[in-house]
């Protein structure tokens, strides 16, 4: 921490305030007391003199190493520490995100599925029905045809699991363990040798979460508590090794960062963060399918009559 309390006070030197507070946000994951608590709120309530001090102070408090080569490994160690946290940090985030989209992805087809695929069938016969007397019916009957094989396609790609509603106070129950639980046992944070055990955990943890399983996330969350894995940071005896690990670290967080980016980038997720009550985006839009496929069924039968009569 000496190292790192040295580049904030040189960034506060430097007038360089939002590297220093971003400095000192990274260092609460790890030293998460109110001595660096203050010098964060001194920094974000533009208080520079006094943060000054406070950080001064705080780097007279440490135990300064006694070679230079202790401090450029001891900075090494925080550097590997702090991404470390932001790749962890980075993982619960997209599954959160992930977890969303797919509860949405299979409510939608639970619920919308089989009216949308009725008005897709009905479609596709009534510009079959029309093909001879309308020019562009064959264009229309080929693109409904398309987006029926489609549409079935990705129906039968959702989960046909539903996870289970659960309450405000047991979601944040479940976010909470489950955060805490993902930095415990990702095989990125533990020990070589439990690598694997910690890879199995990791999955299961993952399914109980987008199950909303709140018991069985909690439960894994205890195991780890109570050392069923070595889920620290490895150690690591050279300057080498720990510069290499350092450079995986960064080419993962840089690939999660760009998966992360394109979930909440895209359309559907969007979309979906936009909507202040799912229950009542499901009850109208189902109201409008079902007023459409009545239509469509009127028209066809109408269609029908008028061919016959001729």
């Amino acid at each position: 921490m000496y190292k790192r309390l040295q580049t904030i006070l040189h960034l506060l030197n430097a007038h360089k305030y939002s590297e220093a507070l971003e400095e000192v946000e990274s260092l609460l994951f790890f030293q998460d007391n109110t001595e660096i608590q203050k010098l964060y709120e001194l920094i974000k309530k533009a208080n520079y003199s006094e943060a000054h001090t406070c950080c001064l102070s705080l780097i007279n408090k440490q135990e300064k190493p006694e070679h230079t080569e202790n401090i450029d490994f001891v900075g090494l160690q925080t550097t590997y520490q702090m991404l470390q946290t932001q790749f962890l940090v980075l993982t619960t985030q997209k599954t959160e995100a992930d977890k969303m989209l797919t509860q949405f992805r299979i409510r939608y087809y639970q619920e919308l599925g089989f009216i949308i695929s009725e008005i897709l069938q009905k479609r596709i016969k009534l510009f079959e029905t029309m093909r001879d007397s309308n020019p562009d019916a064959q264009y229309e009957h080929e693109k409904t045809k398309q987006q029926y094989e489609q549409f079935s396609k990705n129906w039968e790609q959702v989960p046909h699991e539903h996870a289970g509603n659960i309450g405000e106070e047991a979601k944040q129950r479940l976010q909470y363990a489950f955060r805490k639980a993902s930095k415990l046992c990702h095989p990125d944070a533990v020990n070589d040798d439990v690598k694997p055990q910690a890879a199995e955990l990791f999955v299961q943890l993952n399914k109980a979460y987008f199950e909303n399983d709140v018991a069985t996330v909690e439960n894994i969350l205890q195991q780890l508590e109570n050392g069923i894995l070595e889920a620290t940071i490895s150690n690591i005896d050279t300057k080498k090794s720990l510069k290499a690990k350092i450079s995986k670290l960064k080419h993962d967080i840089a690939l999660l960062k760009n998966e992360y980016q394109s979930i909440i980038q895209s359309p559907t997720y969007q979309f979906i963060i936009k909507l202040d009550d799912w229950d009542r985006y499901f009850n109208e839009t189902k109201q409008k399918l079902e007023k459409e496929l009545e239509e469509l069924t009127a028209y066809g039968q109408k269609s029908g009559n008028t061919a016959n009569a001729n």
